[in-house]
């Protein structure tokens, strides 16, 4: 008879409260049940833990454990300076989590202050650090400045557009280190980790003579963890992995980023009336027929593509890859695809 109350009370429980080396955090079971194979996952069970609302203790380091928080809700994390990857990686290990995708895991902060240890000079070393400190301010400025823009907005439209002007002095600084230094440092990116925490994507940056363009989207997850991969063209240029760029009107758009005739570029693979095409701004060099005519639940694979304008023979071929961080059971959008 008395274990029927326990029962009730340990269904009705939503959170865990752990105790990891002294520091304490409260976890929802949501999250623990997305990560049934990790430890934690384990000890907050029925079989291990009596009572549903005691303490679960971890002689862990806790600093290193809010970093491992995020990445089991994120999918990815960025690691602070005083943690390497190996450490974090074997973090994630001891904690018992598969499928542990590296390249989500940044740690872009400590490798560019190592690079600046390669300096004798204690003032370049400063300098390094004020350049990555500031991209970084850079980045968290120019994702508030798309929050608010777009709540100030009160149209219902799945992608709105605002321009900065140059007389703007604080939002323009943003909004050009942002675009000035994409293709080295992959602001965009950094700008889009916060803008998805809020249902967010920073589509595009355009620079017209003294004012941005800048288009924001509603994060689509099931598009965004989609990648095609480009591969055999006779334009090498082309080749790579090419990552989920929101719309362009109503059709999906993917963009890598590369080098063509000794300048950068952004690669898009996109859709344009009734053909797909790989191209660079004006430039095309391949093309294929669209199954239907701007339409987002089109994607670009499993298609016969020919050269157009600069592209060489052979054609590339196009397949979809999917990140290992996909949860989804099913894949509506691939099913809609003939």
């Amino acid at each position: 008879m008395t274990s029927l109350p326990s029962k009730r009370k340990r269904q009705s429980t939503k959170v865990v409260n752990f105790n990891v080396g002294g520091q304490h955090f409260t976890i929802s079971r949501s999250l623990l049940e997305m990560h049934p194979e990790t430890m934690l996952a384990k000890s907050a069970s029925e079989q291990w833990q009596d009572d549903p609302e005691a303490e679960i203790f971890i002689e862990r380091d806790g600093e290193l454990f809010r970093h491992v928080l995020s990445y089991l809700r994120d999918g990815r994390v960025k690691l602070p300076l005083t943690l390497t990857k190996e450490g974090f990686l074997s973090e994630l290990e001891y904690y018992g989590l598969d499928n542990i995708c590296e390249e989500n895991v940044d740690d872009s902060l400590i490798k560019e202050v190592q690079t600046a240890q390669g300096f004798s000079n204690g003032k370049e070393k400063m300098e390094i650090m004020i350049d990555t400190l500031k991209r970084e301010r850079y980045c968290v400025e120019f994702a508030q400045i798309c929050i608010e823009y777009w709540l100030s907005d009160d149209s219902k439209e799945r992608k709105k557009t605002f321009i900065i002007k140059e007389d703007d002095d604080k939002t323009y600084l943003a909004a050009d280190a942002v675009y000035e230094n994409d293709y080295t440092h992959k602001t965009y990116d950094k700008c889009n980790e916060y803008l998805k925490k809020v249902g967010l994507f920073l589509q595009d940056i355009k620079y017209i003579e003294d004012y941005f363009i800048v288009e924001v989207i509603l994060y689509d997850p099931a598009m965004a963890e989609k990648k095609i991969l480009v591969s055999g063209a006779g334009t090498d240029a082309v080749n790579g992995i090419y990552n989920y760029a929101g719309t362009c009107g109503s059709a999906t758009q993917f963009k890598k980023r590369g080098v063509w005739e000794h300048s950068d570029f952004f690669f898009t693979l996109h859709l344009s009336l009734n053909h797909w095409y790989l191209a660079i701004k004006d430039e095309l060099f391949y093309e294929s027929s669209a199954t239907r005519t701007c339409n987002k639940g089109e994607l670009p694979f499993n298609k016969t593509w020919e050269p157009i304008g600069k592209g060489i023979s052979p054609p590339p071929t196009v397949t979809l890859k999917v990140d290992s961080f996909s949860n989804s059971k099913a894949d509506p959008i691939i099913s809609q695809v003939p």
